[in-house]
């Protein structure tokens, strides 16, 4: 996540998967990497805003307001590190001998 001076970027404040992934059930978080990566692939700014929103926010409207103020790059950028982090993740429970398909 970008920092800007001394304020960090609003997206990183909105936008946290590691705050729920670790309680998600397995099957959710494969999902939610499936769909990343298709979201990445058919890249459509405002379904792409949505679904960030939608599933990786406590604050969809905020999150959304935030996002329509970025640009495509930055926006892509974020689904990347979701797709890392959701991947570190799995990574993380298989290391744990915790079930990860």
């Amino acid at each position: 996540m970008a920092t800007y001076g001394r304020c960090e970027d609003l997206t990183s404040l909105v936008v946290n998967p590691n705050s729920f992934l670790p309680e998600m059930a397995i099957d959710k978080v494969h999902l939610l990497l499936v769909e990343s990566r298709m979201m990445r692939e058919d890249y459509n700014r405002e379904v792409v805003i949505n679904y960030i929103s939608g599933n990786y926010s406590s604050n969809k409207h905020l999150c959304n307001t935030i996002l329509s103020g970025k640009d495509d790059a930055t926006i892509l950028e974020l689904l990347e590190f979701i797709e890392e982090t959701i991947t570190e993740e799995i990574e993380a429970r298989k290391r744990n001998g915790l079930p990860s398909f």
